[in-house]
């Protein structure tokens, strides 16, 4: 455990292992000796590590700022004006009455590589489905555990909700294309308007053009190399790869988790609030 960097803290009665902000073990005292917290589990993972963020004990009305940061891991290194919203109108379970003191987050600085930001465009859709956006990312340079090296967005502008599906080879994104539109169709009872992508001949156009043709979408192609016009859905891969390296920075796993590190924010993403929504989660 000293190898890969994790400190013990001896406190009163207590035991600490900590690697950076993370507790990854706590120990209580009883007589001479420190037993860890925690449950044996049968036939799957033996461990004894949890997060020490569990339900809120009344002789602790405050918390750390290092329990701050171990909330801000776990929502995907969430930024701290929506971890403090989260916080003010207790939007997450279990989540601790803290003073909310900010620690410095260096895995936050590895994962922050950007461009001068696009402007805002002038018009957003006035109901579900009404325009989506589309968008591919990859090849990655390596492949994740299930050999995927891409994988593929789509946005509903109105709501903001994102859906994603990962490839292993690009012409597989109209199938993923057509499994959305059921998905979402089924779903909501609506139908998708106009799909907003950027051109890239990831869809086979005959094929293609006979399918939208069948469902009365309309299409908008973006110009090609000019991703600004295709803004939400280049934002949101920004976010998400963001996202991917501060986790992997985080927990020092290898590059070939990547599709596992881009899933969780996904998921957090819908559940966040956005500001694109005045606050309020897609």
């Amino acid at each position: 455990m000293e190898e890969v960097g994790v400190k013990k803290i001896f406190e009163k009665e207590t035991c600490r292992m900590v690697q950076g902000a993370m507790v990854l073990l706590k120990a209580v005292q009883f007589g001479t000796l420190y037993k860890l917290q925690g449950s044996t589990i049968t036939n799957g993972c033996n461990s004894s590590i949890f997060p020490d963020i569990g339900v809120e004990e009344e002789r602790t009305p405050t918390v750390s700022g290092e329990k701050v940061m171990l909330w801000h891991q776990i929502l995907g290194h969430i930024r701290e004006k929506v971890l403090r919203l989260l916080h003010s109108k207790g939007m997450v379970e279990g989540m601790f009455k803290f003073s909310l003191d900010f620690d410095f987050c260096e895995h936050c600085v590895y994962g922050k590589k950007k461009r001068v930001r696009f402007p805002s465009g002038a018009s957003r859709a006035e109901c579900i489905l009404q325009l989506v956006h589309n968008d591919v990312f990859g090849p990655v340079s390596v492949p994740s555990l299930g050999k995927y090296v891409y994988y593929v967005s789509f946005i509903d502008d109105f709501s903001r909700n994102t859906w994603r599906y990962f490839l292993r080879k690009k012409y597989e994104v109209f199938d993923r294309f057509k499994d959305f539109n059921a998905l979402v169709e089924n779903q909501t009872e609506k139908i998708v308007n106009v799909l907003r992508r950027d051109n890239g001949g990831e869809f086979s156009e005959n094929e293609f053009e006979e399918f939208i043709k069948k469902y009365g979408i309309a299409r908008e192609n973006t110009t090609p190399y000019t991703p600004r016009q295709n803004g939400v859905a280049e934002r949101m891969n920004r976010t998400l790869m963001e996202k991917e390296r501060y986790m992997l920075s985080g927990v020092r796993l290898g590059k070939e988790f990547w599709a596992e590190a881009v899933a969780i924010p996904f998921y957090l993403v819908n559940k966040s609030p956005s500001s694109a929504l005045d606050d309020k989660t897609p």
